[in-house]
């Protein structure tokens, strides 16, 4: 047993594990980056992104690029956006609240109307050509999750992970970004002994214990966003047909800090409290393939379909993490861990998109997509390690999902009221105790005149989900409600 009140300052034992990587690429992160929301143009969003059949929009060339090809004028449009989010906790029986603010380009695009190639309505008539960027999902949030755990303890964890090998895990071969932090600030140690050998190990805090506060404080940041360059072809006024090649980007930035206090009528232990704070940086880039179509049935009915490539991500992960072990006696011990990182590629899955959309007498329409996407199919790979357990992970845990989008129009001209919806069936497979499904509603206004029109939008998104503050193993989940408001103003002008 180490003395604690003799504290040693091992500034040398940085451990040789600094190739060790902690296990930041994992099902949970594939499915971060392959879910995609509504975002985009103020009235592309107030209509729930029902635009397959439509399009006319900038935002249509990230679902369906035919779209592009209905333009009959050329277009510059920009879309600023304001987020709002707040998030009400459950762990315990104890409520916890947060929220964030982000501002952000939800969408900035222009569209070139190539001249007609033939004046008798017949055959190739013209075609369009698009770069539009548009944000496709946003990452900022804060989270707060606390209450009183009378049953385990992130300490738990770790001496699990140190006892692991029949009680003889040697201190050298702990993980430096968890365990072996807990070791270097004493949260573990050695059973008294005549020898350190076998290693037998006990914890600062024994579960069950006496109520002890957990709160776990989460911060992260961060969007997709895609640019796109797009080619449509206009056939009779009737067939329209387009491609694009997408090029997405992610940025996501992510911290937290554990934080366990001891229960002060907890006379047995000479820990105080002690912090855990996690980092991680993921940034990366990709490509993907979109080809679409829309055939106007007649003056009434528009009819459309889209198919979406994998997206190819190179992404790449640094990270690293502290803890600071805070004892009865006032001494505070720290201990940083060495500094990760890893490169690997995602393969997001294919998409198929399905729409119809009605016209009703040049002053309203009615549209619908419907989005088919298989997440089980997303795939973690590099050519240095072969991600069997995370990939078998995704395939055990997701399935098939289906993204329903409806929107409704009224023109009275200038002006023109939008309504939209959404819904997300749950990704997760019925084993997963864990449930993805989501609903947005939106709501619009726009003023169009010839030259220039100017849109505004309002998006609110509900969700139910769950999160484990450590291991699911040791600890039940928090209940999570997240309501994200979204208010966008979309200026464009056509010449």
């Amino acid at each position: 047993m180490r003395k604690l009140y003799n504290k040693i300052i091992l500034g040398l034992c940085l451990l040789p594990a600094l190739s060790s990587r902690m296990q930041a690429q994992n099902a949970d992160d594939a499915f971060r980056y392959s879910f995609t929301g509504i975002t985009g143009t103020s009235r592309f969003t107030s209509m729930g992104g029902a635009f397959g059949a439509l399009g006319g929009d900038a935002s249509i060339a990230s679902y369906n690029p035919a779209g592009i090809g209905v333009y009959r004028k050329s277009e510059l449009s920009f879309t600023p956006s304001f987020f709002y989010q707040n998030v009400t906790s459950n762990f315990k029986n104890q409520v916890a609240e947060d929220f964030k603010y982000n501002f952000n380009i939800g969408n900035f695009g222009y569209i070139g109307k190539i001249e007609n190639y033939n004046t008798t309505g017949e055959g190739w008539i013209s075609s369009s050509f698009g770069i539009t960027y548009n944000r496709i999902n946003n990452f900022h949030s804060n989270v707060l999750i606390e209450g009183k755990n009378s049953q385990s303890s992130l300490l738990d964890v770790w001496y699990n992970q140190a006892a692991k090998i029949n009680g003889k895990q040697n201190p050298s071969n702990l993980d430096p970004f968890g365990a072996g932090l807990a070791w270097e600030t004493y949260l573990l140690d050695t059973i008294p002994g005549d020898s350190l050998k076998p290693w037998e190990y006990y914890s600062q805090i024994n579960s069950p214990n006496m109520g002890n506060l957990q709160r776990k404080a989460m911060n992260m940041t961060g969007s997709m966003a895609e640019t796109s360059i797009s080619y449509a072809g206009n056939y009779s006024n009737k067939l329209f047909i387009g491609a694009s090649i997408g090029f997405p980007t992610i940025r996501f930035r992510y911290n937290s800090i554990h934080t366990e206090e001891v229960n002060p009528q907890d006379t047995n232990s000479i820990l105080k409290s002690f912090n855990y704070r996690e980092d991680l940086y993921t940034r990366g880039n990709g490509f993907n393939f979109k080809v679409g179509v829309i055939y106007r049935l007649n003056d009434y009915v528009r009819l459309g379909g889209a198919l979406h490539s994998p997206t190819f991500y190179s992404l790449s992960d640094s990270w690293s993490s502290r803890i600071s072990a805070n004892y009865i006696n006032g001494t505070t011990l720290q201990y940083d861990s060495p500094n990760g990182s890893f490169n690997y590629n995602l393969n997001t899955p294919m998409r198929a998109i399905g729409s119809v959309a009605f016209v009703i007498a040049q002053k309203g329409l009615i549209s619908a997509d419907y989005e088919f996407v298989d997440y089980s199919n997303m795939r973690l790979r590099s050519n240095t390690y072969k991600f069997f357990d995370e990939n078998d992970d995704i395939r055990r845990s997701y399935s098939a999902a289906g993204i329903l989008r409806i929107g409704a129009e009224y023109r009275a001209d200038p002006f023109a009221l939008r309504v939209g919806y959404a819904n997300w069936t749950n990704a997760y497979r019925p084993n997963v105790a864990n449930n993805s499904s989501r609903n947005d509603f939106s709501f619009g206004l726009g003023i169009r005149e010839k030259e220039y029109y100017i849109d505004f939008a309002y998006l609110i998104s509900v969700s139910n989900s769950q999160y484990y503050i450590y291991d699911p193993g040791f600890v039940s989940a928090a209940k999570l409600n997240t309501t994200n408001n979204h208010f966008m103003i979309t200026i464009g002008f056509r010449y």
